[in-house]
C-alpha cells in the first residue's frame, strides 16, 4: 500500500485555469526541492517530466506539466524521515500557489496536517513498546487447558 499526494496549482483571482507548466517551470520547481532536501536525486522519467527520488527517506517525486506527485510506494516502510520529506516537499510548493490533495484522506491537506502525521508516525514506537511491556493487545481470557492425550476415553 502506497501513501500519494498530489499537488495542484490553485486557479487565479480570475478564476481563469492556470497554463501548463514549461519545461523551464518544472526545472525551478525540481530545484526547489532539491535545495531544501538535498538527497532528493533525478532519475529517468517516463514521459514528460521529471522525476526525483531520495532512496534513504523512500520518497519519489514526479513534476509534471499538471500536477507535482508525492509517493511513498511503501507506507509500512514509512520512517519520520520519509513523512519529513513529503512534509518538506509541499512546504516548498505551497508558497508558489499549489495545494496539496492527499487522495487517501480525499481532501486538501494543509504543512500542519502533515506535521501532524509526522508526529504520530514518530511516536508510534515508542506507544507500541510501552503497550507491550503493559500486556496491552494480549488475550484476557486464557484458552481451556488440553486434556491429557491417555485420557480420552475417561468421560467427564
Amino acid at each position: 500500500m502506497s501513501y500519494n499526494i498530489s499537488l495542484f496549482r490553485v486557479r487565479g483571482a480570475t478564476g481563469d485555469d492556470e497554463p501548463d507548466a514549461t519545461p523551464g517551470d518544472m526545472e525551478i520547481l525540481a530545484s526547489l526541492i532539491q535545495a531544501q532536501c538535498p538527497g532528493f536525486h533525478r532519475t529517468p522519467s517516463a514521459g514528460a517530466g521529471i522525476s526525483l527520488t531520495e532512496d534513504a527517506a523512500q520518497v519519489d517525486v514526479h513534476i509534471g506539466n499538471k500536477s507535482v506527485d508525492i509517493s511513498l510506494p511503501l507506507l509500512k516502510r514509512a520512517t519520520p524521515l520519509s513523512l519529513t520529506r513529503i512534509r518538506d516537499c509541499v512546504e516548498v510548493l505551497s508558497p508558489l500557489g499549489y495545494a496539496a490533495f492527499d487522495r487517501q484522506l480525499d481532501r486538501v491537506v494543509t504543512v500542519a496536517d502533515l506535521q501532524a502525521l509526522h508526529d504520530v508516525a514518530a511516536s508510534l514506537p515508542a506507544l507500541l513498546a510501552q503497550m507491550e511491556k503493559r500486556g496491552v493487545g494480549k488475550p484476557v481470557i486464557a484458552p481451556p487447558p488440553l486434556k491429557p492425550w491417555w485420557r480420552f476415553w475417561v468421560r467427564r
